[in-house]
């Protein structure tokens, strides 16, 4: 995305309860270029290029919570700033196995 269409402010992380934390752990690390930060008390702390609030996403593992549905309070997407161009970032996804899965 340019610069120019960017929303700009103290966005600061994204948080998601999640209940697969393996998987999730497995296309941020290995998929998309995270690097594993800190990990306490079911929450792991993930970080994306030079760090700072808006390239961290944090995660909370829970298989208690209730599925939730989209436009109830839900994370639905995220923009990130990838090193890989369009057609780096779909052979990514597709050596992944993510494009067949409808995970993206």
């Amino acid at each position: 995305m340019p610069g120019e269409y960017a929303i700009r402010g103290g966005l600061g992380p994204s948080f998601g309860t999640i209940d697969y934390p393996e998987k999730l752990n497995q296309v941020l690390t290995e998929v998309m270029s995270f690097t594993k930060i800190a990990e306490e008390i079911g929450k792991t702390l993930y970080e994306l290029h030079d760090g700072g609030h808006g390239s961290q996403i944090i995660t909370e593992t829970s298989v208690v919570l209730p599925d939730q549905f989209q436009g109830f309070g839900t994370v639905h997407h995220l923009d990130l700033l990838i090193a890989f161009t369009l057609n780096q970032n779909i052979f990514v996804l597709a050596e992944a196995s993510l494009l067949e899965r409808s995970c993206v």
